[in-house]
């Protein structure tokens, strides 16, 4: 016959054995586990820092192709517009001469001389410039 104390300690020495076996089935787990977030992680760092540097590249072509636009483009089209009021305000202090303390030219003919002049040599070769 089997004694009371005998099935005790099978019964014990079994759940003994798969505890100890959880255990270190428990401790492996949570080892490769974290293997394996660590490796995701890193694969996550390295797919978002090369996003960031698509991104970056990305932005630094445009400022590029911006800046190029404005050099080639807008800088040459401002100096022009420039050049037409510079040349509308020299037009105008010969006209009207109220800053040189010169008395303004009253004379038509004169008049439209000085305009035919700036219309001639400036306006018309600024204009066509410009467009």
């Amino acid at each position: 016959m089997i004694d009371v104390t005998t099935v005790f300690s099978v019964a014990s020495a079994i759940l003994f054995s798969l505890g100890g076996g959880a255990l270190v089935v428990f401790g492996l787990s949570k080892w490769l586990g974290g293997v394996w977030a660590s490796r995701i992680i890193e694969t996550n760092k390295t797919e978002l820092s090369q996003r960031s540097g698509d991104r970056t590249r990305k932005i630094e072509a445009l400022m590029k192709h911006y800046e190029r636009q404005i050099e080639e483009f807008y800088g040459p089209l401002f100096n022009m517009v420039h050049q037409i009021f510079v040349a509308n305000h020299i037009e105008w202090e010969l006209l009207n001469a109220k800053s040189s303390g010169h008395q303004a030219i009253e004379n038509e003919e004169k008049r439209e001389q000085i305009q035919d002049y700036f219309q001639q040599n400036y306006y018309r070769s600024f204009h066509s410039e410009t467009k």
